[in-house]
């Protein structure tokens, strides 16, 4: 048995229609579709690939963010993600590795197996899915810097082959195609279909995300992305249903988190400053306070007492949304009215003083989409952003066929992004580590094992007289979901 993993970036699954992406559509038929999947806070890229890959939530494996700050590494620059050279010194120079759990191409590689990544993002983000690739000698390419792909010579096989991919632009209509005929003209030659693959291949395409961001959910740009990767994922389908569905490969299309719409402009940095605080670009500079800035920003603090006086003054703006500091009990923030970090489960050591999400509504914008929200930074109105805790945002895609999973089954009940790596590695017969927070998605399966578990709604309200906030979580046995969060007055 072998899977394939698709992986459109930031698609929100109610795009997948018979107009706009006509070969996904028409492969959810015959699948198994997950109608309330849910990703992970914060609803980053670089959060919830690493819980794609660690079956953890961001307080297993660590990245708190697409950024953030360690001061193990640079206290004068946030850790960046994205960037290949920040993820190799966390490897190589933090006592944890990567991350603080067992990946999912660490249990491959240790077992003999193998898992091969393809993204059209970074070469950080082709790392994040297996940092470990070097180790074993798995393909891991981002096609544009083929230079920090390994093993070298496959990759040099590569580019002798299909050529430089080329300069990477928005709308991406290169990256997806590219990925593509490396994947099926390479990795998919030869006879049985399945008999050259890896166990696992992941195949990233950077759309539509990139085109959320840049033009927003709507545009014509983000169309046309939609139905590029639709094509590109066509290819694929096309070859799975011509021989590679008989040779038990398991094909899956998944998103990472989705998109709502950029409203009103705020700036964090200032209205921190109008409140009396000094706000620097770095805890090494003599100030109060560190903010990395965004529709979910990150406060760092130079003393964590500062948190008692600086959550009260964003209280009092009606541009916040929600408010998360280190925890007091599971529910409750050590800062009177703020929630607790643990609740989303961002806890991590690395995480910041305060998570400050900007304020959300359930409005729909130009192309009737649901959810906008109050933005800082980034884009500008009418552009697509996550990172926070909508519920539109926080709805990925997960669809499943082959003959591991039921066919034409719509999933009703919750499921997540740290489910799939549980899931895969029951499917290669391995059990997942202890520490991931992921289960194996029993109801999706041909011979499930055991029966699925029961779903729990949990919601949860605090704050101050003037400042309200809820959260919605949903338990179904080990693993637990957030449903939504919300400021409520």
């Amino acid at each position: 048995m072998k899977f394939v993993i698709v992986g459109f970036d930031g698609l929100r699954p109610e795009m997948i229609t018979a107009e706009r992406m006509p070969h996904l559509h028409r492969f959810m038929k015959s699948a198994v579709v997950a109608q309330e999947h849910r990703c992970c806070f914060p609803s980053e890229t670089y959060v919830n690939l690493p819980s794609l890959v660690t079956g953890s939530n961001a307080s297993g494996h660590g990245l708190v963010g697409n950024s953030f700050h360690d001061p193990l590494f640079d206290k004068s620059k946030a850790f960046d993600c994205e960037n290949v050279a920040h993820m190799h010194f966390r490897k190589t120079e933090r006592a944890g590795g990567v991350y603080d759990v067992p990946s999912l191409g660490e249990m491959l590689g240790r077992d003999g197996r193998h898992l091969a990544v393809l993204t059209a993002n970074s070469d950080g983000c082709a790392y994040q899915k297996h940092h470990a690739g070097p180790d074993y000698g798995h393909l891991v390419l981002s096609c544009w810097t083929p230079e920090t792909g390994t093993p070298s010579d496959e990759v040099a096989r590569i580019v002798e082959r299909f050529g430089p991919a080329g300069q990477y632009q928005a709308p991406d209509l290169i990256g997806a195609t590219y990925l593509t005929n490396v994947f099926l003209d390479h990795l998919a030659q030869g006879e049985p279909a399945s008999g050259n693959l890896p166990d696992v291949t992941i195949i990233w395409y950077a759309e539509p995300d990139t085109s959320y961001h840049k033009f927003g959910l709507g545009s014509p740009e983000a169309l046309n992305a939609l139905a590029d990767t639709d094509n590109q994922f066509g290819r694929i389908l096309d070859w799975w249903e011509r021989q590679g569905a008989d040779e038990e490969v398991q094909l899956v299309a998944v998103s990472d988190h989705a998109h709502i719409t950029q409203a009103e402009p705020f700036d964090l940095r200032q209205a921190l400053r109008d409140a009396g605080f000094s706000v620097g670009h770095s805890l090494a500079e003599d100030t109060d306070v560190l903010v990395l800035p965004g529709y979910c920003a990150r406060l760092y603090l130079r003393e964590p007492s500062l948190a008692k006086r600086i959550a009260p003054a964003l209280m009092e703006r009606e541009e916040i949304g929600m408010l998360f500091s280190h925890p007091r009990n599971e529910v409750e923030g050590l800062v009177d009215g703020c929630f607790s970090a643990s609740l989303v489960f961002a806890d991590h050591s690395d995480a910041p003083d305060l998570y400050a999400i900007l304020r959300t509504s359930n409005e729909t914008d130009v192309w009737n989409l649901e959810g906008t929200c109050t933005f800082d930074a980034y884009y500008g109105p009418g552009s697509g952003m996550h990172g926070g805790l909508h519920k539109k945002e926080l709805s990925n895609t997960l669809i499943a066929a082959g003959s591991f999973f039921r066919e034409g089954v719509d999933l009703k009940e919750h499921t997540g992004i740290v489910d799939i790596a549980p899931t895969l590695l029951n499917g290669l017969g391995l059990t997942a580590p202890a520490a991931w927070h992921g289960r194996v998605l029993q109801e999706a399966l041909t011979k499930a094992t055991e029966a699925a578990p029961e779903p729990q709604v949990v919601h949860f309200e605090t704050g101050t007289s003037a400042f309200r906030q809820s959260l919605s979580r949903v338990v179904r046995g080990p693993a637990c979901y957030l449903d939504g969060g919300e400021r409520v007055t």
